[in-house]
């Protein structure tokens, strides 16, 4: 995969390494949907990208969850909500895509995009700063 539309840096880093492999793994996501537009094949490849990505945000989200538990994050339920309305926003994008209904693909990497680098760089980086407080240096 040559073109990336974002590039891993410290910028995304939590502080916690199984957390920053992750959010990683995301990005990579989100860099095969840009070299599928790239290439011109993003409407025959979303179904794919879209699957896995719901199956590792999915996984994702319950680590972030299980450890929010784990420390007493004080705002868990906040944060849940938001892996939640993820989680529905990518359903409903899924049941358009399996409709074939308009620019579907573009509006969902578009969402997908601007949500998780959002979602990591403001939502993420304040349970970071959270655990950082109570000293906790590995997760």
């Amino acid at each position: 995969m040559a073109k990336k539309l974002i590039e891993w840096s410290q910028l995304y880093s939590v502080g916690y390494a199984d957390i920053d492999e992750q959010h990683n793994k995301l990005i990579d996501l989100i860099n095969v949907m840009f070299f599928a537009f790239s290439e011109g094949n993003a409407e025959e490849k979303i179904n794919d990208i879209v699957n896995e990505l719901i199956n590792y945000t999915q996984y994702h989200f319950d680590l972030e969850e299980k450890y929010f538990y784990k420390y007493k994050y004080p705002e868990t339920e906040e944060h849940i909500e938001q892996h939640k309305s993820f989680v529905d926003a990518i359903s409903k994008f899924k049941a358009s895509l399996k409709e074939k209904k308009g620019n579907t693909h573009y509006e969902v990497f578009e969402y997908i995009k601007k949500w998780l680098v959002d979602h990591i760089l403001v939502a993420d980086m304040k349970y970071s700063k959270f655990y950082k407080n109570l000293k906790i240096t590995e997760l």
